[in-house]
């Protein structure tokens, strides 16, 4: 068993990532994020996972980052046996939008975070 698992993980480090799913989770309920967001997040901070190994590929990283982006709550990255990485993103809930008097835009949501 342990030799199988061993070798199932050889094979996942040296896959190569052929595609980059993203999906934002609740799109339905908010639509302050679209899969273009996180995808130029990526390309701006230089990441392009295409024909990486997965061995290289960070996923901890990746999610440091996407979540470091305002409207989102949470991120997760993941592999997958086909050669994909999937990037699963919850959006903040903004329950009050707030103009300054230099006509910036701001919002809360329900956890208060601006």
């Amino acid at each position: 068993m342990a030799a199988t698992l061993g070798f199932v993980a050889e094979k996942q480090q040296r896959l190569v990532c052929n595609a980059v799913e993203v999906r934002i989770v609740d799109s339905l309920r908010n639509t302050f994020i679209f899969s273009n967001n996180i995808r130029n997040l990526l390309q701006q901070k230089g990441i392009n996972l295409i024909g990486k190994s997965f061995g290289e590929i960070d996923l901890h990283s990746l999610e440091l980052l996407i979540t470091s982006y305002a409207p989102v709550e949470k991120a997760e990255v993941y592999k997958t046996s086909d050669g994909k990485i999937v990037v699963e993103v919850v959006q903040r809930n903004p329950i009050l939008r707030i103009i300054d008097i230099s006509n910036q835009s701001y919002y809360i949501d329900d956890n208060g975070i601006l």
